[in-house]
């Protein structure tokens, strides 16, 4: 009789716990159901020129560049991680963590290329929430989603869903909302008309940079 290979022998092990998680799965959807996240409009159509940058630490820190029409680039991805700090006219600033030091990288987000490299020790950064304040108001089941006192958003919603991050946009004419559905919403900054998903499949608490934003037509 011949002897099972490692392989072989593993396979049932695997099986079990395959089968095991996705018992676990069914049962988390029974006992506590699923969170369907606000329907919401997709930004077709939207006249907006803004673009976004953010880190996705899915397999390795990468800034991802969000288009105005949605589209994503991969601009860079480095081992070390860091922290994406500004974006200036030559391009995005990430700070480089290192074992030994700081570095300010400063990326071209079309190329992605490292245009520039200096130390960070001691250097100033954009803080990228400006110090805005982000309110989630419940009431039964709605949701109302206020920055600095200004409602922007008021919906029916799942009380499981909520809001990671608010960034307004330099020109002060939108907001970027980072939702737990991992979607980028995007709302005019006065509240006037609900938000659009701009993407999705953003990794887990983004920080939102913006670029210098155009208002849209009238």
């Amino acid at each position: 009789m011949s002897t099972p290979t490692r392989s072989e022998a593993t396979q049932p092990v695997a099986l079990v716990a395959a089968a095991v998680v996705a018992i676990l799965v069914v049962v988390a959807v029974v006992l506590f159901g699923v969170v369907r996240p606000p329907q919401l409009a997709p930004l077709d159509g939207l006249s907006f020129t803004g673009t976004v940058a953010y880190l996705d630490w899915t397999d390795e820190a990468c800034v991802i560049v969000v288009r105005p029409d949605g589209d994503r680039d991969e601009a860079w991805c480095g081992d070390d991680g860091g922290e994406l700090v500004g974006w200036t006219d030559a391009g995005l600033q990430l700070r480089r963590w290192a074992a030994t030091d700081r570095e300010l990288l400063t990326i071209d987000p079309d190329s992605g290329e490292v245009v520039h490299r200096s130390d960070a020790d001691g250097a100033d950064f954009l803080d990228p929430h400006r110090g805005h304040d982000l309110a989630e108001v419940r009431d039964g089941g709605q949701l109302e989603v206020r920055v600095d006192g200004q409602v922007l958003w008021t919906t029916d919603a799942d009380e499981r869903y909520s809001i990671h991050g608010t960034w307004p946009s330099p020109d002060g004419a939108w907001v970027a909302l980072q939702d737990s559905a991992d979607r980028l919403l995007l709302v005019p900054a006065d509240g006037s008309a609900e938000p659009v998903v701009w993407t999705e499949d953003v990794d887990g608490y983004a920080t939102i940079v913006w670029r210098d934003v155009s208002a849209p037509d009238a």
